[in-house]
């Protein structure tokens, strides 16, 4: 695909199906923390997520949403364990509510959702 250097790149990208810099990182992140949903491995990066639990019974109890830890400095946000629920927490409850989906399947669904939301 050729184009001139005072063309703009998105059309190029979109056309390409790569997605931007930040949905790969958010890409990067989800990927990972199916993974460790699905197979609690590696144990020390497991121990950083939790799941939400509601005390009573709620319809956003059947969501396999994350606990996201209180931050205090914005050095802390970029950690993975700030990073991974806001990311995971954003994504649509058709993708995140199955977990007995391959990993490739998954990975499939997310990076859908976020080219689609990045272009679209």
């Amino acid at each position: 695909m050729a184009t001139s250097k005072r063309e703009h790149i998105t059309p190029a990208l979109a056309e390409l199906h790569w997605l931007p810099v930040a949905a790969r990182i958010d890409l990067k992140i989800a990927t990972i923390t199916f993974n460790l949903l699905t197979t609690e491995r590696p144990s020390y990066l497991r121990e950083l997520l939790q799941l939400r639990r509601p005390s009573r019974s709620l319809r956003s109890g059947y969501h396999n949403l994350l606990n996201s830890p209180r931050r205090r400095t914005a050095f802390v946000q970029r950690s993975f364990a700030h990073a991974a629920p806001r990311v995971w927490n954003a994504l649509p409850h058709t993708i995140i509510d199955d977990l007995n989906i391959s990993a490739p399947v998954f990975k499939s669904r997310l990076k859908t959702f976020l080219y689609k939301s990045s272009y679209h």
